[in-house]
């Protein structure tokens, strides 16, 4: 039987509220499962993982520290264990990175979830098996890093949780994210008063944005609750928001050139059958350009003319159904371990 490694984040529990490379690696854990895999995963104390898998809890720290004492933690294990494959969701790439899995892990892959420019170099390339979740990705760490990738998409969404439900449209839309300067939340509960239509504004903020959070909320007040600021919710609650809203309203405002090379939560919400009106960034065109339901937008005011005339949408052809369908064909977990199970299964 084949046996795989899973490693990612330590910040915060995968599986559990907010936080997409987290949920990814948890969903990657239960399709490996279910292909017959042998999983081990070293995840966050309180992961809701499945119980099939073996898990190495470690200590809930960011980043570096938290990567070093989950190796330190599981090493022993690990080493007498042996690996058929490693797949590296992490932020920082560390068991690759310093060669720690040398001799006790056959084959390895890791994946980039962010925009190569600007960041440093991924040092762990020396190893091969860099992942790309885009085109537009593949070819800027190329461009700005000088390393060759391979483009996989690995962002896949929950055909269970997600699967399309008839559901009575609120009128309101939702925004959906961290509450920063580059997911647009304040520049979108701005929009959102001024063509007086309902937002439903989810997302956690990190101490440092909470001047941003604390606008959107002013707002909140001025609007009496037509623009609303949830804060981090439970996967169910959001779910219950999605469910309920018009559509997804995305307006990433990443400094040129930098970009978005993939979104999660776009795809998620296109799998619930919900139309997305989003700004062109990054690779938002060529990953969801030609996708039922997604509707690109090359400036603020052509979203908002998007969203004002939005009885349109979904458009004729586009039923919520479809666009569910379509999505889920893109990004459904089973869709997206056949293409995993190709690499880790291939020569």
């Amino acid at each position: 039987d084949m046996r795989v490694l899973v490693v990612g984040p330590t910040e915060n529990p995968w599986c559990v509220g907010y936080g997409g490379m987290e949920r990814i690696a948890g969903l990657v854990v239960r399709g490996l499962l279910d292909r017959g895999v042998e999983v081990t995963a070293i995840a966050p104390e309180g992961s809701a993982l499945d119980s099939r898998a073996s898990v190495i809890e470690c200590t809930r720290l960011e980043n570096i520290q938290g990567e070093m004492l989950a190796y330190l933690r599981g090493k022993g294990l690990l080493r007498a264990k042996r690996f058929d494959a490693l797949l590296d969701f992490s932020h920082t790439h560390l068991f690759r990175r310093h060669g720690l899995t040398d001799g006790w892990v056959k084959r390895s892959w890791s994946w980039m979830f962010h925009d190569p420019y600007g960041r440093p170099k991924a040092t762990h390339s020396q190893y091969g098996g860099i992942m790309a979740i885009s085109e537009w990705q593949r070819e800027r760490l190329e461009r700005y890093q000088g390393i060759e990738s391979t483009l996989l998409d690995i962002i896949c969404v929950d055909e269970t949780a997600y699967a399309y439900a008839e559901t009575p449209n609120c009128g309101r839309w939702v925004c959906l994210g961290v509450v920063c300067p580059e997911k647009g939340a304040l520049e979108t509960a701005q929009m959102f008063k001024a063509i007086g239509i309902g937002l439903d504004v989810v997302g956690p903020t990190p101490i440092e944005h909470q001047n941003i959070a604390d606008s959107v909320v002013s707002i909140q007040a001025e609007t009496k609750g037509l623009i609303l600021f949830h804060g981090e919710v439970s996967e169910a609650e959001k779910l219950r928001i999605m469910r309920a809203s018009a559509g997804l309203i995305y307006l990433p405002q990443w400094p040129e050139p930098a970009g978005e090379p993939h979104n999660m939560k776009v795809a998620e919400a296109l799998c619930l059958g919900l139309p997305v009106v989003m700004l062109d960034r990054g690779s938002l065109s060529e990953v969801f350009g030609l996708m039922v339901g997604a509707h690109l937008a090359v400036d603020a005011e052509e979203a908002e003319d998007m969203i004002t005339t939005a009885s349109h949408l979904p458009l004729e052809g586009e039923s919520r159904a479809e666009i569910s369908s379509a999505a889920f064909k893109a990004w459904g977990l089973r869709a997206v371990m056949d293409r995993l199970m190709g690499v880790l299964e291939g020569p």
